[in-house]
């Protein structure tokens, strides 16, 4: 892959731009995914002394974050809906 020439220049403004109108930068976008990062770092709290494996809590985050850029909504790290994106994300 180059990173050099009218192609790259055409294909890098078109992802900024497509970016930028999901709300990539906003100040809500970032908002939501500090939102998303204090609910994980609450669930990882309420664990106490047990021990955790983080991968799926972190997954959730993440997915939660993604899925208000791109649908507009926020889900709750309990909420099946997100656990049913989770699931079908895995391959």
């Amino acid at each position: 892959m180059s990173s050099e020439g009218k192609q790259w220049e055409s294909q890098r403004t078109f992802t900024i731009r497509s970016l930028r109108e999901l709300g990539l930068g906003r100040a809500q976008t970032e908002e939501n995914i500090q939102n998303n990062l204090r609910q994980l770092l609450d669930e990882l709290g309420d664990a106490g002394q047990h021990p955790v494996v983080p991968t799926r809590l972190i997954c959730l985050a993440i997915i939660n974050s993604t899925w208000n850029i791109v649908a507009g909504k926020t889900l709750g790290l309990h909420d099946p809906k997100i656990h049913q994106l989770f699931d079908h994300s895995r391959m």
